[in-house]
């Protein structure tokens, strides 16, 4: 998954990521840290931001949805997940719908800062 990010002159940051096309495909999850660092979403989690569309490559951040506020003047990292409920390759008990049980994929890391205002 190769991610970019746009700050926009609102505020608002746009994602935008390639096509997963492998295997066993059902969730992109979006995780956002404060800070300059490496977003990470491990099995069982479930990320803030999700979507069950292997065509849906885009999101824009306005920080008014689940991922929280964006402060003007602050730095935010951003990674894509491509992820499935199953535990591939091993045995998994019932999993809570959105939950990830293996990440199939991940971005690089964007870093943005957006503007004081």
């Amino acid at each position: 998954l190769n991610l970019s990010t746009k700050v926009n002159a609102d505020g608002s940051v746009d994602l935008t990521w390639s096509k997963y096309t492998g295997s066993s495909f059902q969730y992109y999850g979006i995780v956002r840290i404060d800070g300059n660092g490496t977003p990470t979403l491990k099995a069982g989690q479930t990320p803030k931001v999700y979507f069950d569309s292997q065509s849906k490559t885009s999101y824009t951040d306005d920080g008014t949805g689940d991922l929280g506020k964006l402060v003007p003047g602050n730095t935010y990292s951003y990674r894509v997940y491509s992820y499935t409920e199953a535990a591939l390759g091993g045995v998994s008990g019932v999993m809570p719908a959105c939950e990830v049980g293996t990440i199939l994929a991940v971005s690089n890391v964007k870093t943005v800062t957006i503007p004081a205002a």
